[in-house]
């Protein structure tokens, strides 16, 4: 019993260690500190997107149920659908599926190819922004997460921030982390209320000129993290760890920033407007 207890405190530290990566101190909001005298505001964006396997397909006769696997072919009848495996003595064959029996069809990307999305199969991913002062780069990083959908204000000393980490969160404390991407700052003017700009994530619209690309990774997976310790102790959660760690790039987001003349800033102070995430030069 003593050594389950032991073993198990380990994997919970791994897990821990995993999950939050680096230290960091977070930010204040402005709810907790209204009064503060340099503060940064905006707003994010995030619409709502499929959520499980990609590409997937769901019939009609079985909504409740995504199938994974190949999509081989599209036309305007119709979709050629390779199904996964579905046990170990069972692997479907290729097949044709016309449409009047399809109820989804989703895309590599997650992208609707045909129907609509199920309402519980959506996720829409927050934000989480690691900085630190330019000046200042062995600096403890700071933490501002940037909830879906929603405005966001903090109080933040004035200055230049790099941007180093970004993680997209979904609602089951799922994490990825964007890797090779450019050079991004946030500039800060002092006793100001700073308004940032509107943040979109994954916008609809394609635009390469303002478009920044942040290609990502796992980072962790805390449902299937417990599961594997749970089934494995600390070697199940040691391989689980070292799994994610060693996936490379299995996707990309994209953001854009604009200004939106009619938000209200909720700082008392000077307004200021420096749109946030700029490319350095």
């Amino acid at each position: 019993m003593i050594y389950l207890y032991k073993q198990t405190n380990l994997f919970l530290f791994a897990a821990f260690f995993l999950t939050t990566g680096c230290a960091t101190t977070k930010v204040a909001t402005l709810e907790k500190r209204p009064d503060c005298e340099t503060s940064v505001e905006g707003f994010f964006h995030s619409q709502n997107v499929w959520a499980g396997r990609r590409p997937a397909l769901i019939l009609k006769s079985n909504k409740k149920k995504a199938l994974g696997g190949e999509l081989i072919s599209t036309d305007e009848n119709g979709v050629r659908f390779d199904v996964s495996r579905q046990g170990p003595f069972y692997d479907p064959e290729e097949e044709y599926y016309p449409y009047k029996d399809v109820k989804t069809l989703i895309g590599h990307k997650g992208e609707i190819l045909y129907g609509q999305l199920p309402k519980n199969a959506t996720v829409s991913w927050g934000l989480q922004l690691s900085l630190i002062p330019r000046k200042n780069r062995d600096q403890k990083p700071l933490k501002l997460e940037l909830k879906p959908n929603e405005s966001f204000g903090f109080c933040l000393q004035p200055g230049t921030y790099f941007i180093k980490d970004v993680y997209f969160i979904d609602k089951h404390k799922n994490m990825d982390k964007a890797v090779d991407f450019p050079d991004l700052f946030i500039h800060v003017k002092r006793n100001a209320s700073n308004y940032i700009g509107d943040i979109y994530l994954d916008p609809l619209e394609y635009n390469p000129e303002k478009e920044i690309v942040l290609p990502y990774k796992i980072h962790s997976r805390p449902r299937d993290a417990f599961n594997a310790g749970f089934l494995g102790g600390l070697v199940g959660g040691a391989l689980h760890a070292a799994s994610i760690s060693a996936k490379g790039i299995i996707g990309q987001h994209s953001i854009i920033v604009k200004e939106n003349k009619n938000f209200r800033q909720k700082g008392y102070k000077t307004k200021n407007v420096s749109l946030l995430l700029k490319k350095s030069k």
